[in-house]
């Protein structure tokens, strides 16, 4: 799971605009990856129920 190209296709599933999901966010996501829970809260955004305002997680 933990490669650009996956995490890619997963938030392109979740996000309502693709192209929000950029090269530098996919960069930002894969290097954290490895922090103390970071596996969890990408699941937890992927996961939402709510499936919209997920671009708000992007600084």
């Amino acid at each position: 799971m933990c490669n650009p190209v996956n995490i890619s296709r997963i938030l392109k599933k979740v996000y309502l605009d693709c192209i929000a999901v950029t090269d530098c966010l996919i960069k930002e996501i894969y290097r954290h990856f490895c922090e103390r829970g970071a596996v969890d809260l990408f699941t937890y955004i992927v996961k939402t129920s709510q499936r919209e305002k997920v671009d708000i997680f992007i600084p």
